[in-house]
C-alpha cells in the first residue's frame, strides 16, 4: 500500500491569506446558510486565494513502504483520502475523519492552533473569514484584543475598525447598508441592497466571535451605545481589566454585566466619559473597581462631592465644571474623615491662577501645615503641603504639570492638582 506524499510547507497553504481587498470583484461562496443580504455581505469579491480543496499538481503514487504509525491521541491529525482508491483503507483513515483541507497531504490541527494563537487578532479572524474550513480551529484557539471598542454601528478591534451605516457619499440617507472594513494597510468598502443596519450588526458580531466557547480576553472594552442596542451574541464573555462606559453608567453597567466574565472582578479601571447627565454612580461596579477616572464635559456640575461617595481609593476628575472652593471641601473632609494610606484623589485643572488660588486656600484654611523639603511639585508649584490628620497619617497636597499626559479621550489638562494619604 503506497503511503501518503509529504505534507506541503505550510507557508504554501497560508501564502494567499493576506489583506488586500478589490472591491471590484465578485463574492465568493460561503456554505453556510445565508440571510436575505449576507450574499452581499459577505464579499463582492472572487478572493485571490487558492483553493485549499484542490491540489496544485497531481498524486504521484511511490514505492511500497512500511506503513506509519499511526500517530498518538494527543496530536490530533487530519487525514486523506487513500491516494489509490483500489486498495484498502490505511489505519489512519479509519481511526480519524477526514480533512478537506490540503489533497496533498496531512496537516497537524495543533500546528494550525498554534500558529493562529500567535497571529494578530485581525490577521487571524480575516484568514478564518476567508478559509471557511479554518473556522472551527480558529474560534477553538484562544483570543486576546488589546483595544474593543463599541460605539453605535462603529466596531473597533484593535487596528481594525468595522463601520455599518445607511447614507450615501453625499451623507443624505439610502436604501443601502454601506459596509467598510478599515486597517492600518487595508480598505474593503460594500453596499447592501435593503435590510436593517441594527441586524447587519448583529450579523457580523456572530461571523466574528459567535463561534467561540472560551472567554475573550479584552485590556481595554469601550461600550458607547445605548443599552437596548448592544448586538453581542448571548453565549459571548468578555474577560476585561479596563472598562469605558458613558455617563448613563447604572443602564449601561446592567446592559454589559451579562457579558463580562465573572473573573473580570474587581476590574482594574472604571472609565466614565462624556457629558454628565442624572446618573446613578453607585454600581458595584464601580464602587468595587480598583481606579475610577472621570471625563466630564458638561459645565454644570462639580465632581468633588461625588468623589467622597466612591469607595475606591484612586480617583481622577477631568470635568469643565471645577471650583476652588469644592476642592478646598473636599480636602477638609478628608482630613476629619481620613481614608487609609494610598488613597489618592486628584483632578485636572487647566488654569495657573486656579492651582496657585487651591494652594494659597489650603494654607489659609488648615490650622497646620508643613511644606516638605525633600519632595518637590512641578516647577510652577514646587511645594508639597504636608497636613496631619491622624499621629500615623498626614494628607499631602501638591501639583503636577501634565506635559504629554492624556486620558483615554485625548483629553488635556495643563495641571493635576493631588491629594495623598501617606502613613508616617
Amino acid at each position: 500500500m503506497s503511503s501518503p506524499p509529504p505534507a506541503p510547507p505550510l507557508s504554501r497553504i497560508l501564502k494567499d491569506s493576506s489583506l488586500e481587498f478589490d472591491s471590484s470583484s465578485e463574492s465568493s461562496e460561503s456554505s453556510e446558510p445565508l440571510m436575505p443580504w449576507e450574499e452581499s455581505l459577505e464579499s463582492s469579491e472572487p478572493s485571490d486565494l487558492s483553493d485549499p480543496l484542490e491540489p496544485s499538481e497531481p498524486l504521484e503514487s511511490s514505492e511500497p513502504s512500511e506503513p506509519s504509525p499511526a500517530p498518538s491521541s494527543s496530536f490530533k491529525c487530519f487525514d486523506l483520502p487513500n491516494p489509490d482508491p483500489g486498495g484498502p483503507p490505511s489505519s489512519s483513515m479509519t481511526d480519524h475523519p477526514s480533512n478537506p483541507l490540503n489533497a496533498e497531504g496531512r496537516l497537524a490541527e495543533n500546528l494550525v492552533k498554534s500558529i493562529f494563537e500567535h497571529m494578530k487578532t485581525d490577521i487571524r479572524m480575516h484568514i478564518a473569514q476567508e478559509i471557511p474550513a479554518l473556522q472551527d480551529i480558529e474560534s477553538s484557539v484562544p483570543i486576546s484584543i488589546n483595544r474593543l471598542c463599541l460605539d453605535g454601528y462603529t466596531l473597533v478591534v484593535d487596528e481594525t475598525v468595522y463601520t455599518l451605516d445607511t447614507h450615501d457619499p453625499c451623507g443624505a440617507p439610502s436604501d443601502y447598508i454601506n459596509f467598510a472594513m478599515k486597517s492600518k494597510r487595508h480598505v474593503k468598502v460594500e453596499r447592501i441592497q435593503g435590510g436593517d443596519v441594527h441586524e447587519a450588526m448583529v450579523f457580523l458580531m456572530n461571523k466574528l466571535f459567535g463561534k467561540r466557547p472560551q472567554p475573550i480576553t479584552v485590556g481595554y472594552l469601550g461600550i458607547e451605545n445605548k443599552p437596548e442596542v448592544l448586538p453581542f451574541p448571548e453565549h459571548l464573555r468578555f474577560l476585561i481589566d479596563d472598562l469605558k462606559i458613558n455617563h448613563n453608567a447604572e443602564e449601561s453597567l446592567n446592559a454589559i454585566s451579562p457579558f463580562l466574565d465573572s473573573r473580570s472582578f474587581p476590574l482594574d479601571t472604571v472609565l466614565i466619559t462624556g457629558t454628565r447627565t442624572k446618573g446613578n454612580y453607585n454600581h458595584k461596579i464601580i464602587q468595587g473597581a480598583r481606579n475610577i477616572e472621570i471625563v466630564d464635559f458638561s459645565s454644570y456640575c462639580s465632581w468633588m462631592t461625588a468623589v467622597q461617595e466612591f469607595h475606591c481609593n484612586q480617583v481622577h476628575v477631568q470635568a469643565n465644571m471645577f471650583r476652588p472652593a469644592d476642592f478646598i471641601k473636599l480636602m477638609e473632609a478628608l482630613i476629619r474623615c481620613p481614608r487609609e494610606a494610598g488613597t489618592f484623589i486628584s483632578a485636572g485643572v487647566d488654569k495657573y491662577e486656579t492651582v496657585e488660588r487651591i494652594m494659597m486656600k489650603a494654607k489659609e484654611n488648615v490650622p497646620m501645615v508643613n511644606v516638605d523639603e525633600d519632595f518637590k511639585g512641578c516647577p510652577d508649584f514646587p511645594d508639597v503641603l504636608l497636613i496631619p490628620v491622624t499621629k500615623d497619617k498626614q494628607l499631602a497636597l501638591y501639583a503636577t504639570h501634565n506635559l504629554g499626559r492624556y486620558t483615554y479621550d485625548g483629553h488635556f489638562s495643563t495641571y493635576d492638582v493631588n491629594l495623598s494619604v501617606l502613613s508616617i
